[in-house]
């Protein structure tokens, strides 16, 4: 399996864009759940080519609204 990527992802589109749904799903598929626990994810990792999810992973929840992907405060 392939390992490392980005640490964060800032996701970025219109009202209704489905980011919500997109972070809900991100953060089920670090949570450790076997695959077939969670229905559907198998054929999500088949249809991207990835053998399976890691099985540790810290996983961190903030609302962003006034952060900057850069680090510094938004005003």
């Amino acid at each position: 399996m392939a390992s490392g990527g980005e640490p964060v992802i800032d996701l970025m589109t219109t009202f209704g864009g489905g980011k919500t749904h997109s972070e809900i799903a991100v953060y089920h598929a670090g949570s450790g759940t076997p695959v077939d626990q969670m229905p559907g994810m198998q054929e999500v990792l088949d249809a991207a080519g990835v053998e399976g999810l890691p099985a540790d992973v810290s996983r961190a929840v903030i609302v962003g609204n006034d952060l900057s992907v850069l680090g510094s405060t938004k005003a």
